[in-house]
């Protein structure tokens, strides 16, 4: 099951990280994102490439 794959848990660890800095950064408005933001932003950008990048069959166990 995809929930106990660590690279999806990663995934979605990192959407997490970004969406809760977005919603209490004032810096962070829609596609400009602060130095942290752009960091947190890039880490899941790293991490959805890394979950998507894997055949279907290694993703659904």
């Amino acid at each position: 099951m995809a929930k106990k794959d660590p690279i999806y848990q990663r995934y979605m660890a990192a959407a997490d990280a970004d969406s809760t800095h977005a919603k209490n950064c004032k810096n962070c408005v829609g596609s400009r994102r602060c130095g942290a933001g752009q960091q947190l932003w890039t880490a899941f950008e790293k991490a959805q490439d890394a979950h998507q990048q894997r055949p279907w069959s290694e993703r659904c166990r």
